[in-house]
């Protein structure tokens, strides 16, 4: 899945585990499915989906490609730091609240882009990606021949 969303360059950690949400703020009965943590000068990520969360594979995946989406994203998360780090004294809570929503909305966005405009599920992305780098290796093969 990371190389058809052409992630390739990443080194991306995938834990698979529960998720303390103890103290984090969120809505009646929602349920942290998973979260990423990025590095993106360096194209580093950490994904840890919520062992808790999933009880079948098509859900693993569909967190772990929405995951993956936010790495995708990375160069704005990357911008927002910067605003906030700059922003004026009491406006980097509302600044990070209307960030996080507008980020979760546009991974939504590409999620549908993808499911709806281009008919990939995660488990096609899945396999689109093995593809890819079954293609891959075989043209590594024909060269040192």
């Amino acid at each position: 899945m990371m190389h058809a969303l052409g992630l390739q360059a990443w080194a991306i950690d995938i834990f698979y585990e529960a998720i303390e949400t103890k103290g984090r703020v969120r809505p009646e009965g929602f349920m942290l499915l998973g979260e990423c943590g990025i590095n993106e000068p360096y194209q580093k990520a950490q994904i840890t989906i919520n062992a808790r969360a999933h009880d079948n594979r098509s859900a693993l995946l569909q967190t772990l490609r929405h995951e993956l989406l936010h790495i995708v994203m990375g160069p704005i998360q990357t911008f927002a730091d910067a605003a906030r780090r700059h922003a004026m004294n009491g406006t980097e809570d509302l600044l990070s609240a209307h960030y996080h929503e507008c980020v979760e909305r546009t991974v939504l966005g590409l999620e549908r882009l993808l499911d709806w405009g281009h008919n990939l599920s995660p488990a096609r992305l899945a396999t689109k990606g093995r593809r890819l780098i079954a293609m891959a290796e075989g043209k590594k093969r024909r060269k040192k021949r």
